[in-house]
């Protein structure tokens, strides 16, 4: 598991997670309305494991959800809307200053971001830090590899999840599995300064239009060298 000074990118990696381990077939599933959470222990008859529930991952054909995000890292929580089919991904944030909706279209070699409002897309390529050891099935295999605990099971907004935990010497983590489709519904990251958390809200399970991964028409699209992005210590 990455340690705590590579926070940030470890919780993007748990996002994206999703977008690889999603395949084909499935049905239409929607959040149950309100914030109720139920909470109980795990007995010895729980046969579940992570490869079983990511495996029920592999079957859903696309997914739709809303992040809420915060850690001591950022000055304010962020939010964010995802939809992500397969390999490709479309994510929405507001900006900070009110300017207006941030778009960012990608897939596992490049992505894009849109500035639709001034006619340019900002082309990344993203091929280079694909690392064997720094993939989301890697980080998810990590979890399983660094022998995290089913401790708990919890029902947040209707979803039945299972908890399970990983510790390392500098930090503790937590993930709530969907234990009927095999994807977070929050992730938790505690370290010395802080805790973390991630949440999944509103959460759709459902085919995603093609186009939705599309540039708007007529952009001028720009390439960035990301090489001279200063590499996280």
């Amino acid at each position: 598991m990455a340690g705590r000074k590579g926070l940030i990118a470890l919780l993007t990696v748990m996002i994206l997670v999703l977008g690889m381990l999603i395949g084909c077939g499935g049905d239409e599933q929607t959040a149950a309305p309100g914030d109720k959470v139920q909470t109980s222990t795990p007995t010895a008859s729980d046969e579940n494991d992570l490869a079983k529930l990511f495996a029920k991952a592999e079957k859903v054909p696309g997914i739709y959800y809303e992040l809420v995000m915060t850690s001591p890292e950022m000055d304010e929580q962020m939010t964010g809307k995802f939809w992500i089919k397969g390999e490709k991904v479309r994510t929405e944030f507001t900006s900070p200053d009110g300017a207006g909706t941030m778009v960012n279209i990608m897939n596992s070699k490049e992505a894009f971001m849109v500035m639709e409002s001034q006619g340019i897309a900002t082309r990344l390529d993203i091929s280079q830090f694909n690392e064997a050891d720094n993939t989301p099935k890697d980080a998810m295999k990590d979890l399983a590899e660094e022998d995290a605990k089913l401790i708990g099971k919890e029902t947040i907004d209707g979803k039945k999840c299972l908890i399970y935990e990983s510790k390392t010497a500098e930090e503790s983590y937590k993930a709530w599995i969907w234990e009927e489709y095999g994807v977070p519904v929050k992730v938790e990251t505690t370290a010395a300064d802080g805790k973390a958390v991630i949440e999944f809200k509103n959460i759709a399970i459902k085919d995603i239009p093609d186009s939705m991964f599309e540039l708007p028409a007529g952009v001028q699209v720009m390439d960035f060298d990301m090489s001279q992005i200063p590499q996280m210590p």
